[in-house]
């Protein structure tokens, strides 16, 4: 079955959570014996239930980004096991600490604490008097957790935890995504609104625009656009005509590969004059020359 909380009749409304159970055939929820829950588990036999009474933050749905690390106050509470042939209640042990997301493997109970300051992995058995705690971070919290049919995984400083709770073993799972990614295809763009920087010929006849880091000429009557920069990763700006209209010359914004000063901050290199004909015929000329050397 499956269980959920729920604030679906509590008086006055949202007052408090109750804990659901359903079936994966059934057609409707029932609620279960307990007056008010947040989280629960049933053990393997269902005979037995482990839950956490209310969340700790007083918005139940803060509950994974709301931190309560150490709080020691009013809404502190323990995980708590109801035998549900006789409804009795037993409270694991507790110290005043912030317990949640019980989570039953065999016959092991296994949660979150901050007893020891930072919430870590903690698991009871019936025959200990006391928690063991499993995982021993002292940084960050472990933020959320849940079992499988062997292990637990959590999240704990922005990466995903495994424990193997046969070995007590934890390692850090290395998770890539690999998308589409769309977005970063090769596309059409319009560029009128990224428009930064404009110079017009001296003759008239076209103007040179920087667009979304490209360099363009467009003619005021006669011809075509022309991109005449073309280039990849790099930032192409501040277009300027030579007074006969012949040449014009543009900044250009990168990084340079392995240069040390490039590490710190970008250089900008006046690294290229292209060639313009009133026809708008274009040619590059490339002056690769680092204007810092000599």
């Amino acid at each position: 079955r499956v269980v959920f909380a729920s604030f679906r009749t509590s008086a006055p409304q949202q007052a408090y959570f109750k804990l659901w159970s359903i079936g994966l055939d059934d057609g409707l929820p029932t609620s279960l014996p307990l007056p008010r829950a947040f989280s629960g588990a049933y053990s393997p036999d269902g005979a037995r239930l482990a839950f956490e009474e209310f969340s700790t933050p007083f918005v139940p749905e803060w509950y994974e980004t709301s931190m309560w690390r150490h709080y020691r106050g009013g809404r502190t509470h323990p995980i708590s096991i109801m035998n549900l042939s006789d409804y009795s209640v037993q409270k694991l042990p507790w110290t005043n600490s912030n317990d949640s997301f019980p989570m039953w493997l065999g016959n092991t109970v296994y949660f979150l604490s901050d007893r020891n300051h930072t919430m870590n992995l903690f698991a009871y058995r019936g025959d200990n008097k006391q928690p063991t705690q499993l995982t021993q971070h002292d940084d960050f919290d472990i933020m959320n957790a849940s079992a499988g049919s062997d292990a637990i995984v959590y999240e704990q400083a922005g990466y995903v935890h495994l424990l193997d709770t046969k070995t007590g073993q934890t390692r850090r799972l290395n998770i890539e995504v690999n998308g589409d990614l769309p977005w970063a295809r090769p596309q059409f763009k319009k560029v009128v609104s990224m428009i930064r920087n404009s110079a017009l010929s001296p003759t008239g006849v076209r103007a040179a625009f920087e667009a979304r880091g490209e360099i363009f000429t467009v003619p005021a009557e006669k011809g075509d656009y022309r991109n005449l920069t073309q280039s990849q990763g790099t930032h192409d700006r501040s277009p300027t005509w030579s007074p006969d209209a012949s040449r014009l010359v543009y900044g250009l914004f990168h990084r340079r590969p392995g240069d040390p000063a490039a590490n710190r901050a970008a250089v900008e290199i006046p690294a290229c004059e292209h060639l313009v004909d009133d026809d708008g015929a274009a040619g590059c000329r490339r002056t690769d020359r680092d204007p810092r050397r000599t």
